[in-house]
């Protein structure tokens, strides 16, 4: 599941996958790793609780230093339509939430991805 999230924010950033795992700091591929966690930390939650940082950094092979950093410039994109991101990012969400439609995401105690889906069927997806 994090893995399709990854790839399709690396489509709509229009950035190779091995990009995004990358040290490269253009702007492009910022904004792929931008989108991620900042839709992980905003979309999944651990029995109502948001998932951490930690966990997040983790999930997209980052410290935590930086994905609070990715959160904040993903919310400034948002508000301000930074370079068009805001307006990409929202088409990113959108398509994400078709992706996964009727499914409601948690994560364990472990912190691995399960979801839920409407049924009350548990599957693992990451």
């Amino acid at each position: 599941m994090i893995e399709e999230i990854i790839k399709l924010s690396c489509y709509y950033c229009d950035i190779k996958r091995e990009e995004f795992d990358s040290p490269n700091r253009d702007k492009e591929i910022l904004f792929a790793r931008y989108f991620v966690a900042y839709y992980l930390r905003n979309n999944y939650n651990t029995t109502n609780k948001v998932l951490s940082l930690k966990r997040i950094g983790k999930l997209i092979n980052r410290d935590h230093a930086t994905v609070l950093n990715a959160i904040r410039q993903m919310q400034y994109a948002i508000d301000y339509n930074y370079c068009g991101y805001g307006w990409l990012y929202d088409k990113f969400a959108k398509r994400v939430n078709e992706m996964y439609k009727g499914e409601s995401t948690v994560v364990d105690e472990k912190g691995e991805v399960i979801s839920v889906n409407l049924t009350n069927h548990i599957r693992k997806v990451a």
